[in-house]
């Protein structure tokens, strides 16, 4: 169904937006004569990171209501109240189709939450069971990837960092963690937070960032990373760059201006899709603001030859 045939009553029912595979947030809507009614439900106390990371993630819950909510220019635009009526927070959902939808929060510029509708049938509940932020017991299988995945993350940096770098090395390097990438791949699928930790999926993401020789590869991680991020099993900072990497790999332009090339000494953004919206997008990730990013860039341009490629990942 297409946005501009959708009625009023379209944003009503079930939605929930996961979180490393879990409900962290229930938001219920209800259409009664004519009025928006609901509750929003999520954990008492929190953080949010860089890229839509969460963490200080309390057991305790707490439930708004819903104050009002009006559709504007083909928004939902909510308020919720607190049980005490001290607190207000704002939002604003937009439909994607009939079963997904995103949630942003008013005056903070952090991506959206990706709202998925839940069944009728179902009853969505928020999970209290979240992962202190702290070390994890895994299973031996998995702590032997990642300890894996830190030895060759490790090898990578040691090779990048040399001076002066050596890019035979570099391209050995890459081509001896090749199999192995595709191995853990073809088992793991993306290797998700709640599977392998934080730690280790960047780990995975950084040595698939480095396989520019294998871009059918790069694409593959790409489109699972992207679907991970929606659940938070995946950073979306860790997409931003490589999908930047892929597109500008592919010869087209980027999207959050993560890539750069030296020229005449001094680092020079790769064509963006959309400059306009570039440091809104950047924002929203918490990324540096361009100019910052630049000059973050430049040491690595100074003694660079012109059009070396320079790339923070």
């Amino acid at each position: 169904m297409a946005p501009s045939t959708w009625g009023s009553q379209a944003y009503a029912g079930e939605w929930v937006f996961k979180y490393v595979g879990k409900n962290f947030m229930v938001l219920n809507l209800k259409f009664v004569k004519g009025h928006y009614t609901g509750v929003m439900t999520m954990p008492k106390h929190f953080q949010m990171g860089q890229g839509g990371s969460i963490t200080g993630i309390t057991p305790s819950l707490d439930t708004e209501s819903v104050a009002s909510a009006t559709i504007t220019k083909g928004h939902l635009q909510i308020t919720t109240r607190s049980k005490d009526g001290k607190d207000e927070n704002q939002f604003l959902m937009t439909l994607v189709d009939d079963d997904h939808a995103t949630l942003g929060i008013v005056g903070i510029p952090l991506a959206p939450w990706k709202l998925v509708r839940v069944s009728d049938s179902d009853e969505a509940t928020v999970a209290t069971d979240w992962p202190a932020d702290g070390p994890r017991i895994v299973s031996p299988e998995i702590s032997a990837l990642q300890l894996k995945l830190k030895e060759m993350a490790d090898e990578d940096q040691a090779v990048r960092k040399a001076k002066p770098i050596s890019d035979s090395r570099v391209k050995q390097m890459d081509d001896r963690h090749y199999p192995e990438l595709v191995r853990i791949l073809g088992k793991y699928g993306w290797p998700a937070i709640s599977l392998v930790g934080k730690e280790a999926a960047g780990e995975y993401w950084l040595l698939v960032q480095h396989q520019d020789d294998h871009l059918e590869f790069q694409k593959r991680v790409l489109a699972l990373t992207r679907r991970a991020t929606d659940t938070g099993e995946a950073s979306k900072v860790d997409y931003a760059y490589l999908y930047d990497r892929v597109t500008t790999n592919e010869g087209k332009p980027q999207h959050w201006g993560t890539q750069t090339t030296c020229k005449n000494g001094k680092p020079v953004l790769d064509p963006v899709d959309d400059p306009a919206g570039l440091e809104q997008r950047r924002s929203e990730l918490q990324l540096m603001p361009l100019d910052k990013y630049l000059k973050m860039l430049a040491p690595d341009c100074a003694d660079a030859p012109s059009h070396a490629r320079t790339r923070h990942d």
